[in-house]
């Protein structure tokens, strides 16, 4: 699911306690794997999960990104809409020609064992 390498370098991290990782349940992987873990939930040693709607645009870019449904609520909401923004995806094609396309995907947040 996740390529090796973005793996090894998000483990890197989250072993200074600065990242999560993130993953998700379905979908496209972005190209970019790796976001700021919540200050909130990362001192109460807290996981859960997001499920986003959005578009990836023609360019890969993300837009209208909308929490459907998260857990615990509210508290990994901010990380993972701001992380979507920031994450491009390969579009779409239609014909050949990249084409803009609403997803949903579920986003993990996960913790490094003995938190």
């Amino acid at each position: 699911m996740i390529a090796t390498k973005a793996l090894a370098s998000l483990r890197r991290l989250l072993a200074i306690g600065a990242l999560g990782a993130a993953t998700c349940a379905w979908g496209e992987e972005p190209a970019s794997l790796e976001h700021v873990y919540p200050k909130r939930a990362l001192n109460f040693c807290l996981e859960g999960w997001v499920i986003l709607d959005y578009v990836v645009q023609a360019d890969g870019r993300v837009k209208d990104v909308k929490i459907l449904e998260s857990q615990p609520q509210g508290v990994f909401d901010e990380a993972a809409v701001r992380t979507y923004r920031l994450w491009t995806f390969t579009p779409r094609t239609r014909n050949g020609v990249p084409v803009s396309e609403r997803r949903q995907q579920r986003m993990e947040f996960e913790l490094p064992a003995g938190c």
